[in-house]
């Protein structure tokens, strides 16, 4: 996903940090939910990027000759920091549109592990710590920080809750939650927790078509 921003999304939220570790919750999310309702300002430039934009870098004016991974990370990163160049781009038009931002945490750890954007570079591999976020969000909160940014903050659990605005969009919570709660346990059972979602979103399906046939014609 490169972002997807938007005048009118749900509950008028934008997403502009979510963990990299549960992208299957990711698009559970957005199947959920349905197509142009939630907006995000997420960039993922993974290895398949058909733009072949993986490991591309961005120079930041502020560190002249560098990019922006000696800011964020201590050193060059193999994934590079185009996609933060994007991200910010994003934040910014959210910010335009007069969006809420949401920040989502790891599982239980809503509102830790922040860490000044002066001290990225100094935390080098050690921001992957698990706590709170994970290691680049941790930089795209720090930069929501330094320039004073207000944001919402939920954690994958509750993220699910935050966009449900009616009673019936809640039934497959609980099945999206511990899906989540699978995969952290263990990467092997990657697989189950997306099967977890599916079966919850199928549920959820199957539950409107049975409403839709039970209305008089």
């Amino acid at each position: 996903p490169e972002g997807s921003v938007f005048k009118g999304p749900l509950r008028d939220i934008c997403i502009v940090s979510f963990p990299g570790f549960y992208l299957e919750q990711w698009r559970g999310l957005f199947e959920l939910f349905g197509p142009k309702k939630i907006a995000s300002a997420c960039v993922f430039l993974p290895r398949s990027d058909l733009k072949r934009r993986y490991g591309h870098h961005a120079h930041y004016t502020k560190t002249p000759g560098k990019c922006y991974c000696r800011t964020l990370y201590g050193e060059k990163k193999d994934w590079g920091c185009l996609w933060f160049k994007h991200w910010t781009a994003n934040v910014k038009q959210a910010v335009s549109l007069g969006l809420t931002l949401l920040v989502v945490y790891l599982p239980g750890q809503q509102d830790r592990g922040h860490v000044p954007w002066e001290d990225l570079a100094k935390e080098g591999n050690a921001l992957w710590n698990k706590v709170g976020l994970g290691g680049s969000q941790k930089a795209e909160v720090a930069w929501l920080k330094k320039k004073c940014i207000p944001y919402r903050s939920t954690d994958v659990l509750k993220v699910h809750k935050v966009f449900s605005n009616r009673e019936s969009a809640l039934v497959v919570v609980p099945e999206l939650a511990q899906a989540v709660k699978a995969s952290e346990a263990t990467h092997k059972k990657s697989v189950s927790a997306r099967m977890a979602i599916e079966e919850a979103i199928a549920d959820r399906r199957n539950g409107v078509e049975q409403r839709r046939d039970r209305r008089p014609q």
